[in-house]
């Protein structure tokens, strides 16, 4: 008999792997439901990526990223990048390119490198509907793909950093190039192992903790050891079949290897040291951040183990934790599709299995080795995609059984699903373009994270607060009033704040002596509270995220 619920899993489970029932029409249509979202994200790109501020990291990155062309275009007679804050630990694949081609861009240099931090993000956003794609259908892609954008966290810094993103579209891509080889091991193709290399030397070349792709190749490899090791009809070749992997494992270190250390010059000075060195220092990264954690600061050293899961259970937005909870549904079926006569030997279920790994291998590890964190989840911004990618197989799998409803049922939870998508998408409306502040409703939104969790950590509404202020300026005194030697006493980030300084302006950092004649703050750890109500406000949802204070008396 079973328990009550075995039943109803087995109902459900013949969608997961036979989404593939649609005719080709519906692929087609579904694929071209795909490009769409595609072009519309596009165009939300196009006009919209000029309202994004500098983040707080990025002067940096723009300096690191003009050192490393001076190291190419001087033959490497140019290693001032090898000495750089803590940046020359980083691999150049973006931050070089982005160097050269945002001189050819006809725009600010902040709108330039914006364009392109996004036309990154929407490489991984494409890369995240292939793997989702190469698991179960044009359907489950699309769902994948449209639950990605939607995702705050990954279209309100798909603008503004520089890092993570960068870092999850290489990541994804080698999930999917690792999850295209497993399907077919052991007679996966040289070409697909070459890709294989390519993309995780590409991953490794933006940041070293692209390492773990080579834990995730560990594993699959393991997984597939073990299951022909359970097959007695397949145990008389393992021995050659392994051995015979060996020249394509050593092909795809070799190219990988040699991408990362091609676009990493610091690396490239000392091949075996220095990659060591960046993986042990990021590993337990020294820089202590003081981080809100329900309204308490703690230390980036001392966050509580369950800090990443409690992030990504309240950041995440609610149709896409709903989706995720399907995921028993898949593992029920994958055991049991596993274990048929006919499946033995199809090793399909390797990719279903690197993405599981994709997702819950970094996650254990942040739960077991504790490393530095803060700023919420955005250092773990790649495992947004896998995330997607497991939500749209539930999508997809609901969608299936759906389809086996009475109408009425179909036609209600679509327009649940669609009212939920249009609230949500109005909430990104109003928080633009901070939208990575976002926070769902387990803890009452925005607002209800006001003092309890971190907002805009990344000091952008700097830019609407100096642009503001300069209206405020010539509102009282003309033109002219911009051009006085105004001093500004600041509490945000520094490098940032010049970008949007006139030339005659003085800045003071929050702590130091002096009178000033403006203060400028966003809301954080690191600034005092503000007096309110301020000259200037920034809010979004009724949360105050930066703001202008005139200190010059009446």
């Amino acid at each position: 008999m079973g328990p009550p619920w075995a039943g109803f899993l087995w109902h459900f489970a013949p969608y997961v792997f036979n989404p593939y029932d649609v005719t080709p029409i519906m692929t087609q249509i579904w694929d071209r439901l795909t490009y769409l979202l595609f072009l519309l994200v596009a165009a939300l790109v196009a006009l919209t990526f000029r309202d994004y501020g500098l983040s707080w990291d990025e002067p940096f990155h723009i300096e690191y990223g003009e050192r490393l062309l001076r190291y190419y275009t001087s033959g490497g007679a140019d290693s001032s990048a090898f000495s750089y804050i803590n940046l020359y630990l980083y691999g150049g694949l973006f931050d070089a390119p982005v160097a050269l081609l945002a001189k050819w861009l006809p725009f600010e240099l902040a709108e330039s490198r914006h364009l392109l931090i996004a036309t990154t993000g929407l490489l991984g956003l494409v890369g995240t509907w292939r793997l989702a794609r190469l698991l179960a259908g044009s359907r489950a892609g699309f769902f994948a793909a449209l639950l990605l954008i939607t995702m705050p966290g990954w279209y309100g810094h798909l603008f503004i950093n520089p890092k993570d993103i960068p870092f999850a579209t290489t990541m994804v891509w080698a999930s999917y190039a690792l999850a295209r080889l497993a399907r077919h091991l052991p007679d996966s193709s040289w070409r697909d192992w070459l890709f294989f290399g390519v993309c995780g030397g590409m991953a490794m070349g933006m940041r070293i903790g692209g390492v773990l792709i080579v834990g995730y190749l560990g594993l699959a490899l393991m997984l597939w050891f073990l299951a022909t090791l359970c097959r007695p009809a397949a145990r008389h070749s393992l021995l050659h079949d392994s051995v015979a992997l060996l020249p394509k494992l050593l092909l795809a270190a070799v190219v990988a290897y040699g991408v990362m250390v091609a676009v990493w010059p610091w690396a490239l000075s000392s091949p075996l040291r220095h990659p060591y060195e960046a993986m042990t220092t990021f590993s337990h990264f020294p820089v202590i951040i003081p981080t809100q954690v329900d309204g308490v600061w703690i230390n980036s050293d001392a966050l509580p183990v369950f800090y990443l899961p409690l992030m990504m259970a309240i950041k995440l937005p609610l149709l896409q934790l709903l989706l995720l909870a399907v995921l028993p549904l898949f593992a029920g079926r994958i055991v049991h599709w596993a274990r048929q006569p006919e499946s033995a030997g199809d090793t399909r279920w390797l990719s279903w299995a690197v993405v599981v790994i994709a997702l819950f291998l970094p996650l254990l590890y942040a739960i077991v080795s504790s490393p530095g964190m803060y700023n919420e989840m955005r250092h773990f911004l790649f495992l947004l995609p896998p995330l997607a990618i497991l939500a749209g197989v539930g999508g997809d799998l609901v969608w299936g059984y759906l389809q086996r409803r009475a109408p009425i049922q179909r036609v209600a939870v679509l327009l649940m699903v669609v009212i939920y998508l249009g609230l949500h998408v109005a909430t990104l409306v109003r928080l633009h373009p901070y939208e990575y502040i976002y926070y769902n409703p387990l803890v009452g939104g925005v607002k209800g994270a006001e003092k309890r969790f971190e907002l805009d950590y990344w000091s952008t509404s700097q830019r609407e607060l100096y642009t503001a202020l300069k209206q405020y300026l010539r509102d009282n005194g003309g033109e002219a009033a911009l051009h006085q030697p105004w001093r500004i006493r600041l509490c945000g980030a520094p490098e940032a704040a010049l970008y949007y300084h006139e030339p005659e302006w003085t800045t003071r950092w929050i702590g130091e002596q002096g009178d000033a004649d403006f203060e400028v703050g966003i809301t954080g750890n690191i600034c005092p509270p503000p007096r309110l109500p301020a000259t200037i406000e920034v809010r979004r949802d009724g949360a105050l995220l930066g703001y202008v204070n005139d200190l010059r008396g009446p």
